[in-house]
């Protein structure tokens, strides 16, 4: 059986993103994470990372419920 697999073009800037990514799951704080990728504004990161951080806000909102 014969396989066919098309591989999604990647750029340079894609690989920033999965660290990025793991490092919000493993609930890093975002100032650090900002410094690291050397943006000049913390908002940088939220435009481009933010729709990441839902999943963060729904564990906050159950920290808060159990306090």
């Amino acid at each position: 059986m014969e396989r066919t697999t098309e591989l999604k073009s990647i750029r340079i800037h894609d690989f920033k993103y999965s660290p990025v990514i793991l490092l919000i799951e493993n609930s890093e704080k975002e100032f650090p994470i900002n410094q690291t990728l050397g943006h000049a504004s913390i908002h940088t990161a939220y435009d481009t990372y933010g729709h990441i951080y839902p999943s963060k806000q729904e564990g906050m909102s159950e920290k808060l419920n159990d306090l």
